[in-house]
């Protein structure tokens, strides 16, 4: 669920690596995408975040915002 305190702020998920044992590694940050953590979920776990934190992606091979994580 959002943050209740910053609710209107974007979120932002980079795709670092899609790992072949089935976990995604990605950078997600909330407000400014250029300061975020790094995460690591499992893939099914890491498509309900990106819901529920109603992320943006960023696409970082030619550094434009996409539509969907």
């Amino acid at each position: 669920m959002p943050d209740p305190i910053a609710p209107d702020l974007p979120r932002w998920v980079r795709v670092l690596e899609r790992r072949p044992d089935g976990f995604v590694e990605f950078a997600f940050s909330i407000g400014d995408p250029a300061l975020a953590v790094e995460l690591i979920l499992p893939e099914p776990a890491f498509a309900t975040f990106c819901v529920e934190q109603r992320v943006r992606t960023w696409n970082l091979n030619d550094n434009r915002e996409e539509t969907r994580p």
